[in-house]
């Protein structure tokens, strides 16, 4: 049960059972998106008739972004909680052929005498700026998890290698939009960020991105594509034979 007035501050969470057991479900799922656990636990904190602010402070959201999840929740439902409405864009994002051109160009030897492509040489071949090179085609932002992996606020740029992270929306800016830019970090800036969402974010890292996993996982990768060589040229078979 959802009780809702007109404006996101005055809206008042009521849970029966079922909710608070679906909530919680999210929440606990390690497979889930750290936006999906911080919004189960706004509707659950704010369940407990507990302040704003400290709504906030125990899921490492800003106030914000509190009243915007209520009042989703109060709209829609859980599953409002589990969709991201769309943005009016801001920059037009680089097209997907010349990011495909540009990862495919990182495979091939750069023109000249040179054995690296910089992101100069790299920039002029493809016609975009330079500035757009190193953000357009990250894999695994391991920077981005770095900073997480300690417990510290980011704002990362809406590119998907970014999103896969699964951040609050609050955390993310379009792409080559400079006064998105300013205001994320003027946001995160007046943010409390205290020990306990620190601790929060450090858990939800090690818990999804713990390294020992990957390389398993990489070693896996690798044994397979190995034994489907191995099968293949133990199949294959020359004229002569």
């Amino acid at each position: 049960m959802c009780e809702s007035a007109a404006m996101a501050q005055t809206v008042s969470i009521l849970l029966n059972a079922a909710y608070a057991a679906r909530l919680q479900q999210i929440i606990s799922d390690r497979n889930r998106p750290l936006k999906h656990v911080q919004r189960a636990q706004v509707v659950l904190f704010s369940n407990e008739r507990l302040p704003v602010l400290e709504v906030a402070r125990r899921a490492g959201v800003s106030r914000p972004a509190v009243w915007r999840w209520q009042q989703r929740f109060a709209e829609e439902g859980i599953d409002g909680l589990l969709r991201d409405k769309t943005r009016k864009p801001g920059t037009p994002p680089i097209a997907k052929a010349v990011v495909e051109r540009i990862v495919a160009l990182t495979c091939t030897e750069p023109p000249g005498a040179v054995t690296l492509w910089t992101g100069r040489a790299m920039a002029k071949a493809v016609g975009v700026s330079l500035k757009s090179v190193p953000s357009s085609h990250e894999c695994l932002p391991i920077v981005l998890l770095e900073a997480l992996s300690y417990g510290l606020p980011v704002v990362a740029s809406d590119i998907p290698a970014h999103r896969e992270i699964g951040l609050d929306e609050t955390h993310y800016f379009p792409l080559g939009d400079v006064r998105e830019l300013a205001a994320r970090l003027q946001l995160f800036e007046r943010m409390r960020w205290p020990v306990v969402m620190r601790d929060s974010t450090r858990k939800w890292v090690a818990e999804r991105y713990d390294w020992r996993s990957a390389v398993k996982q990489t070693i896996g990768v690798y044994r397979r594509a190995a034994r489907g060589g191995e099968v293949k040229f133990r199949n294959h078979r020359t004229p002569a034979e």
